[in-house]
């Protein structure tokens, strides 16, 4: 257990697993000392502002991770490793989890391989941004545009997002860590330039609310407090927040109501005999 996990221990809250999907080393961590820490400090206080103060949670970080994401046949490869993270951290005794990357990877794979609720920040700011404006526009980083814009479709959100260009890249992905973490410390207000940027376009085709996607977004827009465009009244959704809000709520719920997932034979997410999971996983070493 980590420090982060004590500080946030306890005997009655939930536990969260964050999936991040990904290694803690940060691209071109050699060359820009201390980053990743940086990054990973900001995120442990950023959710600790978000959660209740009785849910405590730990940031998966990947040991085995395929590294590019943006490969569907790499990306397929991490969803799987992601997944058996997951279905690790419920025999651990997690009550949640949240998938982090922000178009969902392997979301509705992972529940249908565990008891616990599973979230995904992109599906859960994408639910809040319909209750809060008719249009919304999704911006992310370089790279995962094609994913999103598919995970709109899939989930039935085409209708609530602008018709021209519904998801838009507004920051290259080899600059996302260093961007943030300058804006989180003080030291440059780029990323947010960006991101405002490119949300006015957006707004000019349509867009009455903004969904900020990316999983280390939040640092920054809660340090700022980003939650509407300057010189509008359109709000800005952390998928993140969302994201963790909403793990949150599914296993309060499941706690104090008993309500689960479905496990009717024609559910998607009908957990397999855990001996079948056991037999499988060995077979590909997962």
């Amino acid at each position: 257990m980590t420090k982060e996990d004590k500080d946030m221990k306890s005997s009655n809250g939930l536990r969260m697993y964050w999936a991040a999907g990904r290694g803690r080393s940060l691209p071109g961590d050699k060359n820009r000392a201390g980053l990743s820490d940086i990054v990973h400090d900001a995120t442990i206080d950023y959710a600790k502002a978000l959660l209740n103060s009785d849910t405590s949670f730990t940031l998966g970080w990947m040991e085995k991770t395929s590294i590019m994401l943006s490969s569907n046949y790499l990306g397929l490869i991490n969803n799987a490793q992601v997944i058996s993270d997951i279905v690790d951290a419920e025999r651990d005794g997690f009550d949640v989890a949240m998938i982090g990357p922000n178009w969902d990877p392997g979301l509705r794979e992972a529940r249908g391989a565990v008891g616990i609720p599973v979230a995904g920040p992109g599906e859960s700011a994408m639910m809040v941004a319909r209750t809060l404006g008719a249009k919304f526009a999704y911006l992310t980083v370089e790279g995962y545009a094609h994913f999103t814009a598919h995970h709109i479709q899939e989930n039935g959100f085409t209708s609530h997002a602008i018709s021209q260009r519904p998801v838009r890249e507004f920051l290259k992905l080899d600059a996302l860590y260093e961007s943030v973490v300058k804006c989180v410390l003080g030291q440059s207000d780029e990323f947010l330039t960006l991101l405002e940027k490119k949300a006015k376009e957006c707004i000019a085709d349509g867009a009455d609310v903004i969904i900020a996607g990316g999983q280390f977004f939040g640092p920054a827009l809660l340090k700022e407090k980003f939650v509407k465009i300057p010189n509008t009244s359109v709000p800005v959704v952390d998928s993140t927040a969302c994201g963790l809000k909403f793990a949150e709520l599914l296993g309060n719920l499941r706690r104090t109501t008993g309500l689960e997932k479905s496990q009717h034979e024609t559910s998607p997410y009908r957990t397999p005999p855990k001996e079948i999971i056991d037999q499988v996983r060995k077979k590909f070493n997962f």
